[in-house]
């Protein structure tokens, strides 16, 4: 079984300098307090408490607490630890590059020369003024792919930033994994996930492999219906 969605290491803007390789207390999952939340038949956060609800105040006090555990919890180990207890044979790595330029696929491309069970792909921000560079190195470094998160690196699909890093890392026949579609809670962040923007990179890349991560989330019907054009998309965490 594989995993095509995991996360190790420094993934938001915020460096903490984890050391992949090294054990550390287990993550709080899901970043969750309430089992009703977790419950499989409010996936997609369809009944999450209101924003002015006691329920959702404790949820944030919670997830606050528990951040920072939760966030150096994301290592090798607990993650090699939790594909034993699951049945899953392999899991990809996905990095998450911002603005700042601060390297954080190279980590996890040497990391993972000690786990072969962890397949690392990289990541690169458009607005780094050596993204080219550096996307050439993490390839030369065993990137088996590329993670693009348009929330989190603020671009939709269609921008020309988008468009330009996939030109670049096309010719490589890798995989591609984008953060996709919507929860319904993005406000002024709808336009950078909304797959509206997504036909364009399919078409243009006919040899590139996309995987829509989260399969479109609350757009998930028009995952499937872009699914000829796109592989089938693939469900993450």
């Amino acid at each position: 079984m594989l995993d095509v969605h995991a996360h190790v290491g420094d993934i938001f803007p915020r460096r903490l300098s984890i050391q992949i390789d090294q054990p550390a207390p287990p993550p709080h999952y899901l970043m969750l307090s309430s089992p009703d939340i977790e419950d499989a038949a409010r996936l997609l956060y369809r009944h999450r408490p209101p924003c002015a609800s006691l329920g959702f105040l404790k949820h944030a006090i919670l997830t606050l607490m528990r951040r920072r555990q939760t966030l150096r919890g994301m290592v090798a180990p607990n993650l090699l630890r939790d594909m034993a207890r699951y049945g899953i044979n392999a899991s990809v790595a996905l990095p998450i590059e911002y603005e700042d330029g601060v390297d954080r696929s190279t980590a996890i491309l040497q990391a993972c020369r000690q786990f072969p069970e962890v397949i690392p792909f990289c990541s690169v921000h458009p607005k780094d003024a050596r993204w080219r560079e550096k996307l050439d190195t993490y390839i030369a470094l065993g990137a088996q792919g590329l993670k693009i998160h348009p929330n989190l690196q603020r671009f939709a699909f269609n921008d020309r930033a988008c468009v330009d890093v996939v030109a670049a890392f096309a010719p490589s026949r890798l995989p591609i994994i984008l953060h996709s579609g919507l929860t319904g809670r993005e406000r002024r962040a709808r336009r950078f996930s909304d797959l509206a923007g997504f036909d364009a990179l399919p078409a243009r890349f006919p040899d590139t492999p996309f995987i829509l991560a989260h399969a479109g989330l609350a757009q998930y019907e028009a995952a499937m219906h872009q699914g000829a054009a796109l592989l089938v998309p693939h469900s993450g965490g």
